[in-house]
């Protein structure tokens, strides 16, 4: 017999699964100029010095005719621009000789066909920027979704915890009226560890 947390568990999947299908139906009915959009990421992205960021790049396979040529992530600023990554079905992968080549790499194993995510590692203040995910097709032709990456300080992350602990202890404070150190210490030393 399923425990009580399994049995929830699954109640929370199968719900959170229908609300996609829902979702998706929604935007079909009554958003069908979303059909003309093949390349799928997030318009702007956060990412924290000396961190791993994620950059997002979905292909949505809409017309059963078209075949993916290749798919390309480039990168630039305001002075700058340049190729990062190649994936071409006839030639495989091509990672170019760029400030990034040694901390970048596409976010699962598999040949990036449908999902072409990247994992940046590291993430310092000069890759901030505007990178496009471009897929070339035949024969509707090119498709390109575009994140502008934008860096902070990877202490930002400290304080933004120290932050919310002090907000915890307030509340805390405020509703029991009591000395409730005990309470934020062993929160803080668990932060710390996470940090």
């Amino acid at each position: 017999s399923s425990s009580p947390e399994h049995s929830l568990r699954t109640v929370f999947i199968s719900s959170l699964n229908l609300l996609s299908i829902c979702y998706y139906v929604i935007l079909s009915l009554f958003f069908p100029v979303l059909h003309g959009q093949k390349v799928v990421t997030n318009l702007k992205v956060t990412g924290y010095q000396g961190y791993d960021v994620t950059l997002l790049c979905q292909y949505i396979h809409g017309n059963t005719e078209d075949k993916i040529q290749q798919m390309q992530w480039t990168w630039q600023n305001e002075s700058s621009k340049c190729e990062i990554m190649v994936f071409s079905m006839g030639h495989g992968l091509s990672l170019h000789d760029t400030f990034l080549k040694d901390r970048v790499s596409f976010s699962k194993s598999s040949p990036p066909i449908y999902e072409a995510s990247i994992i940046i590692k590291d993430v310092k203040m000069s890759d901030q920027g505007v990178y496009s995910c471009d897929y070339t097709t035949f024969p509707s032709g090119s498709h390109t979704g575009q994140t502008t990456l934008t860096v902070l300080e990877g202490t930002l992350i400290v304080l933004s915890i120290i932050s919310r602990l002090l907000s915890f202890y307030i509340i805390v404070m405020s509703q029991h009226k009591c000395n409730c150190f005990h309470y934020v210490i062993p929160i803080a030393l668990s932060a710390k560890q996470i940090v």
